[in-house]
C-alpha cells in the first residue's frame, strides 16, 4: 500500500475546494485490470489572522457581570473587595455580621464594580462602500479586526456575535445568517469559519443591516461597527440604537477623505471611534 501526503502552505484565509481526486492502480506489468477510486471534492477552511489584544475599552450598560467597571453604580454584591466601619445611611443589607462580631463594631462590605459585556460585530463588506483599487486590502483588514476583537471578547468569557452583508459561498442565498451573541471557544470557531469564507460583494447598504438586526438585540448590547464608509443613514441608525439602550463602538477601517468630519460627528454623539489603517494601528488595543 502506498501513502501519499501533501503539505499545504495556507497563507491566505479562505474556503478552498480540494479535489475531486481520481486514483488509478494496477500491477507493475500491467497484467491486472486497472482499478479506479474516486474521492469526492472536499473543502479546506483557512481561518483569518488573529492579532492578540489586551486592552479594548468597549462601552456597556449591563451591570453585574465579570468585568471590572470604573463606575461604583455598578457594584456587584457577589464581588466583595473589603470592609469598612459602618456610617449612618449604610444599608443594613451591606452589614457583615460575622466581621462585626470579631471587630466589636459594625462592619459593612465593599463591593467591586463590574459589568457584563454582550457584543455584536457588524462587518461591512458591501462592495459599493469600498474604493475599487483598495477594496481587497481594506476588506481583509476589516476581517482581521473582526476576528481579533471577537477573540478578545471570548477570551474575557463574554458573549459576541457577528452579522455581515458579505457573501458566504457555502450558503444557498449567499448572505450568511447572523450569529447571535454567545460565548465559548466552540462559538468562536463558528464565527471564525464565517469570517474565513465571506467575500466582498454588491449586496445591500450597511445602514439597512444595522436597522434590520438591532431590533433583535438585548438591551445593553454593544455594537462594534467595522466599516470604511459612514453616511447620514448610518449615524441616524446608531442614534436610534442608542435610544433603544444599545451602545456603539466605531472602527473606521482604512483611509477616508472625510474621516475628520466622521470623527467630529461621532464625538458629538459620544460614540467611541478609532481609525485603523493597517495592522500596526491595532497596537492601541495591545498596551
Amino acid at each position: 500500500m502506498a501513502k501519499l501526503s501533501y503539505r499545504l502552505d495556507c497563507r491566505r484565509r479562505g474556503y478552498y475546494p480540494v479535489g475531486p481526486i481520481d486514483l488509478y492502480s494496477s500491477d507493475v506489468l500491467g497484467m491486472a485490470k486497472i482499478q479506479q477510486v474516486r474521492y469526492a471534492e472536499e473543502f479546506l477552511t483557512v481561518y483569518p489572522r488573529i492579532i492578540p489584544l489586551s486592552v479594548v475599552k468597549l462601552p456597556s450598560n449591563a451591570p453585574l457581570g465579570t468585568l471590572r467597571h470604573a463606575q461604583p453604580i455598578f457594584e456587584d454584591p457577589s464581588r466583595v473587595r473589603g470592609k469598612r466601619d459602618y456610617v449612618s445611611g449604610d444599608s443594613l443589607r451591606r452589614v457583615d455580621w460575622k466581621a462585626s462580631a470579631v471587630a466589636g463594631r459594625m462592619q459593612v462590605k465593599l463591593f467591586e464594580p463590574s459589568f457584563a459585556l454582550e457584543t455584536m460585530i457588524f462587518l461591512n463588506l458591501n462592495a459599493e462602500d469600498f474604493q475599487p483599487r483598495r477594496r481587497f486590502d481594506i476588506s481583509e483588514l476589516s476581517i482581521v479586526i473582526a476576528a481579533s476583537l471577537a477573540n478578545w471578547v471570548v477570551g474575557k468569557r463574554q458573549s459576541v456575535g457577528l452579522v455581515t452583508n458579505g457573501i458566504d459561498p457555502s450558503v444557498n442565498d449567499g448572505v450568511p445568517p447572523a450569529l447571535a451573541p454567545s460565548r465559548g471557544r466552540g462559538h468562536l470557531l463558528r464565527l471564525l469559519e464565517t469570517l474565513a469564507r465571506i467575500r466582498v460583494a454588491e449586496t445591500f447598504p450597511f445602514s439597512y443591516l444595522l436597522e434590520r438586526e438591532t431590533s433583535n438585540l438585548s438591551w445593553g448590547t454593544t455594537l462594534i461597527l467595522i466599516t470604511n464608509f459612514f453616511d447620514d443613514q448610518l449615524f441616524d441608525g446608531l442614534f436610534r440604537a442608542r435610544r433603544s439602550g444599545l451602545n456603539a463602538f466605531l472602527v473606521q477601517c482604512g483611509p477616508s477623505a472625510i474621516y475628520f468630519e466622521i470623527r467630529k460627528r461621532a464625538n458629538y454623539f459620544n460614540f467611541p471611534i478609532h481609525q485603523i489603517l493597517d495592522e500596526k494601528d491595532m497596537d492601541i488595543w495591545r498596551t
